[in-house]
């Protein structure tokens, strides 16, 4: 489900939003420093038989959304206890109901995240509800999302940017990268430019990636480039506030179609978390030749490190973790790691340190 092939429409110019403003870190900026390890303790080795969509932390519990596996898709873990404690998520076209649910969660928020259910371009709300000895999250408040003057043009992935804003992965143009949405999710203009320079037509194909938002900034890094963006709303407008490449960027342009060579080409980003003073991207850096090789083609190899970045862009720490994973998130004060292990979906955590050497 994660590479997804979305159709891109092109031959319309329609309004963009200003980026003027912005700025991009220095090229040659400061390393990550030396490598910090990272050892993990296992929490619960039987979450899910299924890769999660989503992974966050949501008020007491821990959110884990697998819709591979049909009805109660998502399941509420104590942080205390670290067991499950609820159930959620129905299936279906109904009100009430998703098909397959893409989950953008309010990092400063209490007990409510929202879902993107991409087949039926509908956003619906899910809020934490106590029953007692156990909590569930109830569904509500589906909307359709409207996908402005290109029907076919799909945002294949939702973010908060601002308090009453919305930005989509829409791959409309080169400076046109996502679309802009108000707080009723009506479209209302594009803005963002691509991560590589050159104008690509199978941008919907190769420039799919994760994005998060919380703390009043909102993040963007593709699978397949080794690169973030950070982005904000300022006096009405969405502006590019900065953006990095982590590792080099080996790729290749034919005409207009984005290639990438296998045998060179290093790295893939599984998920990025935002914490109140820190951003973690959580990368693989092998060769994407030996990234994809498994055997049974369904499994490939997780990720071990993890970049920090303060939220002013600067690069801060390398952490590696001694198990491979899929999908991070922190604490509230970030003193602690969570993760879920790849192939096998364990729950464990890790201590993170109180202090790094980049700001000592």
């Amino acid at each position: 489900m994660r590479n997804l092939i979305y159709l891109l429409a092109t031959g319309w110019c329609l309004w963009g939003m200003a980026s003027c403003g912005s700025q991009t870190q220095p090229t040659g900026q400061a390393d990550f420093g030396m490598e910090i390890p990272l050892k993990h303790t296992v929490r619960n080795s039987d979450i899910f038989a299924s890769y999660p969509e989503g992974f966050f932390r949501l008020d007491s519990v821990l959110v884990v959304l697998s819709p591979r596996i049909g009805d109660n898709f998502g399941r509420l873990i104590s942080l205390k206890t670290f067991q499950e404690i609820g159930k959620f998520g129905a299936k279906g076209k109904g009100p009430t109901e998703v098909i397959w649910t893409f989950p953008f969660a309010y990092t400063d928020s209490d007990s409510t995240f929202m879902a993107y259910d991409l087949p039926s371009r509908s956003v619906i709300s899910y809020t934490l509800v106590d029953r007692g000895d156990s909590l569930t999250m109830r569904a509500h408040d589906k909307r359709r999302v409207d996908q402005g003057d290109v029907p076919l043009q799909d945002n294949t992935k939702l973010c908060r940017i601002g308090d009453d804003h919305y930005m989509g992965q829409c791959f409309h143009a080169q400076d046109h990268f996502f679309s802009l949405l108000d707080k009723d999710f009506n479209q209302i203009g594009y803005f963002g430019n691509s991560p590589i320079p050159e104008s690509i037509t199978n941008a919907g194909d190769r420039l799919q990636g994760c994005m998060n938002a919380g703390y009043g900034i909102s993040i963007f890094a593709p699978y397949e480039l080794p690169y973030i963006g950070c982005y904000a709303m300022r006096d009405g407008k969405p502006i590019k506030l900065w953006e990095d490449n982590f590792a080099e960027k080996t790729y290749l342009v034919r005409g207009t179609t984005l290639f990438f060579k296998p045998e060179e080409t290093i790295g893939y980003t599984w998920n990025v978390a935002i914490g109140k003073k820190y951003i973690y991207i959580l990368w693989n850096d092998d060769l994407l030749f030996k990234y994809f090789e498994r055997p049974n083609n369904q499994d490939p190899a997780g990720a071990d490190i993890v970049f920090i970045y303060d939220h002013d862009g600067n690069r801060i720490a390398r952490l590696k973790t001694d198990v491979e994973l899929c999908k991070i998130t922190l604490s509230e004060d970030e003193q602690t790691l969570y993760g879920l292990t790849q192939p096998d979906y364990t729950l464990v955590t890790f201590d993170l340190p109180e202090t790094y050497p980049a700001i000592q």
